[in-house]
């Protein structure tokens, strides 16, 4: 069998990035099981803080070795981010772990062979040599045979109970995204989950993912990915739309020296959030989990994901069809969303054929160039505006819906209701009064 440190290095990268699999992985596997190197350094600094009651992650792992004066033998933070970044899916590892174990084996297989090799021709008993050497394989292969059984349902029962905690302690499972009704609905942003916020131009998606990624980075950190607007653009909506002030005079120079004054006042507003916004052209999804990455190392974490929109991101490879591109930037986000254990919310554009209808709610159909998108997500939802097509209808006016066409594990075809202020670029619930 020919031996593969890869392995090692993916099984290192799936601790650094779900501390959910670590108690598994840490009953499998000891120190003596990585060979003699960096992983084995790596791996020592992660049941170190891992006894130690430590989240394991790429900040306190660094923060670790440079402690103990290691960081700078295995290569730097550097090493510790490029592990992180090339780890495989979450789900890879009890694979991972199995195949960790087998390379082991062969491992001290081979230097006992090697050692009996040595010792063959000087031997005084052959047969009582060769014996000796027989139980030493033996007892190397019988101890590191995997005795993984099928799991009962009980296996999950702790997940439950602190999923039931979070609930009854915060109002919902996952992160607040600023909308009550909809955490009631999805049970807030669950980690590892991707959300799909779908409309056509002009109905407000951004604006939408602007109003969550605003409240959630109060208290968290969030990696906004902005492939439409600039850094500049997604201020200027934020502090003007905060100072109740109608953008359409801005444009045109109508603005007072108070009304300056209350702008400026949000810029202090702004820079207590924990909002970090990508804009990289052309992006591709491995530059979004390079973001990720250097966002965990930086802040500590990363806590939600928003990217708008999926159709301006670039694909890896080239494909003949759009729609195989499009399928494989879907699947390539959800899996950065179970690898990174993170809520990760992808505005995606729908097809303009929905314009053709009578009725112009959007539907899970209407999602644009693939099906990939609705299988994928784990959430969908649509924003839709009766107001942008009948803009004379009182009942309309300041009128919004979210959504809800797809909803794994929760209430599904939900309906809520929104109130649209256009001056101030913000959706809230009907319950809420706007500041």
């Amino acid at each position: 069998m020919e031996l593969n440190d890869d392995v090692y290095k993916d099984l290192l990268g799936i601790c650094l990035v779900d501390n959910k699999k670590l108690p598994y992985i840490i009953t499998k596997i000891n120190i003596d099981t990585f060979p003699v190197g960096i992983y084995r350094v790596i791996y020592s600094a992660i049941i170190d803080l891992y006894n130690i009651g430590v989240d394991v992650d790429i900040v306190t792992v660094s923060n670790r070795l440079s402690n103990l004066g290691k960081l700078k033998d295995i290569g730097g933070r550097a090493t510790i981010n490029d592990i992180a970044l090339s780890a495989p899916s979450a789900s890879t590892y009890k694979v991972l772990v199995n195949e960790v174990i087998k390379q082991n084996t062969y491992r001290r297989i081979g230097s006992t062979l090697e050692d009996f090799k040595n010792n063959f021709a000087s031997s005084i008993d052959l047969e009582s040599t060769c014996m000796d050497y027989c139980s030493k394989i033996t007892n190397i292969v019988s101890g590191n045979i995997s005795s993984d059984k099928l799991e009962t349902i009980s296996v999950g029962a702790d997940e439950v109970l602190d999923d039931l905690i979070k609930s009854r302690d915060r109002g919902c499972v996952g992160i607040d995204c600023g909308f009550k009704k909809v955490n009631g609905i999805l049970g807030g942003l669950q980690p590892g989950k991707m959300y799909i916020i779908g409309a056509r131009p002009s109905m407000g998606k951004s604006a939408l993912a602007m109003n969550i990624a605003e409240h959630v980075s109060k208290n968290n950190n969030v990696l906004f990915v902005s492939l439409e607007m600039s850094k500049k653009e997604y201020a200027q909506r934020l502090m003007i739309g905060r100072a109740g002030i109608d953008i359409n005079r801005i444009n045109i120079g109508m603005i007072s020296d108070s009304e300056i004054e209350k702008v400026r006042e949000q810029k202090d507003y702004l820079n207590k959030l924990n909002l970090f916004i990508e804009t990289k052209s052309p992006c591709r999804v491995s530059d979004i989990e390079l973001a990720i990455i250097n966002l965990m190392s930086t802040r500590g974490s990363c806590d939600l994901v928003i990217v708008d929109y999926l159709q301006l991101l670039t694909p890896s490879s080239n494909s003949r069809s759009r729609e195989n591109e499009v399928a494989e930037i879907s699947r390539d986000i959800k899996s950065l969303a179970v690898k990174y254990n993170i809520p990760i919310i992808v505005l995606s554009q729908l097809s303009r054929a929905l314009e053709s209808r009578d009725d112009k709610r959007p539907m899970l159909s209407d999602l644009r160039e693939s099906g990939a998108i609705e299988q994928d997500a784990d959430v969908v939802m649509f924003v839709y505006r009766d107001e942008w097509y009948h803009p004379d209808d009182p009942v309309s006016r300041g009128a919004g819906d979210l959504l809800v066409r797809k909803n794994r594990g929760g209430m599904n075809n939900v309906d809520i209701d929104l109130c649209w202020n256009p001056s101030a670029v913000r959706f809230t619930e009907k319950m809420e009064i706007i500041i």
